[in-house]
């Protein structure tokens, strides 16, 4: 094994586990979402916050192996390609390693988008429910049939209802 190949190893076992353990926050993250479990999701701040350091360690440490690489001369973007110059072809579990890695990035996207939406349809639900008790639960429109503007004592609404 090539000094190479160990540091690339190295690297993509620590961000393959440092993945895992994001993404298992976040699945319980949603979980707690779904319970509205507010107190339990005020405890995870902490571990969020170490797994976040995890992640720009991880970032850095990518960013010093590509350093290295160019300061060797090799003109790589990504450690993909870095691999695939210093690891032999043959290196299946090398290879299989750095599917892994690749596989659990993605699945980190779709959990953080997944998150992203459950919170923007909780806010959008407490905005209305502010809405309701604003108008005391009588909605009016912004304006009225003749185009005239009819703001209330609420300030109006973004659509006409009829109520």
């Amino acid at each position: 094994m090539t000094h190479w190949q160990k540091q690339l190893e190295t690297f993509l076992n620590e961000t393959l586990q440092t993945q895992k353990d994001a993404a298992a926050l976040l699945e319980r993250k949603r979980e707690l979402f779904a319970k509205n479990d507010l107190a339990a999701l005020g405890e995870l701040a902490r571990e969020e916050q170490a797994i976040a350091d995890r992640l720009k360690q991880c970032v850095a440490e990518r960013e010093k192996l590509l350093q290295y690489a160019a300061a060797e001369g090799f003109k790589v973007q990504s450690i993909e390609e870095l691999a695939k110059i210093v690891v032999p072809y043959t290196d299946d579990a090398f290879f299989a390693l750095l599917r892994s890695v690749q596989r659990q990035s993605q699945l980190l996207r779709q959990h953080n988008i997944t998150n992203w939406v459950v919170t923007q349809r909780a806010m959008l639900h407490a905005s209305q429910m502010i809405e309701i008790i604003a108008t005391r639960g009588r909605l009016q429109s912004t304006y009225t049939r003749e185009h005239q503007r009819n703001i209330g004592t609420t300030g109006g609404t973004l659509f006409d209802f009829k109520g």
